[in-house]
């Protein structure tokens, strides 16, 4: 009996140490962002991770780099994650292996926002990299 107790003990802290780790390859997102909203507008990864990916646009013109396991989706919020925003929108999947999603982000005014792939036409000087 304490034979067959060992190894299944040791299968069970096996699984329960692993439990949090996601097997999948990580991939990474490059998100340019322009804001005429007051306030912020949110975007990140999902499922949300521990740290979550997730940022704010201000009024500023800006761009992020968020990872997160390959097929996550990219999605907008309706306020800070931190704070009980809500995923709406998704806009795109994250990537496996070396390849980078590069999207954009415009909201205007009223709070609607259109996206994109690529660099934008707006963005000013050399396309970023994460």
């Amino acid at each position: 009996m304490i034979r067959r107790t060992i190894p299944l003990i040791v299968a069970l802290m096996i699984v329960a140490a692993c439990a949090g780790f996601d097997p999948r390859p990580q991939g990474r997102v490059t998100l340019y962002g322009r804001n005429e909203a007051p306030g912020l507008a949110w975007f990140g990864v999902m499922p949300i991770g521990d740290p979550p990916e997730t940022v704010g646009f201000g009024a500023d013109i800006g761009v992020a780099c968020l990872t997160g396991p390959a097929g996550s989706e990219l999605v907008s919020f309706d306020g800070s994650p931190s704070e009980g925003g809500q995923p709406q929108r998704m806009l795109g999947r994250v990537p496996g292996e070396a390849n980078v999603l590069v999207m954009w982000v415009d909201v205007a005014g009223d709070g609607t926002f259109t996206a994109g792939n690529g660099a934008p036409p707006w963005w000013v000087g050399e396309d970023q990299a994460c």
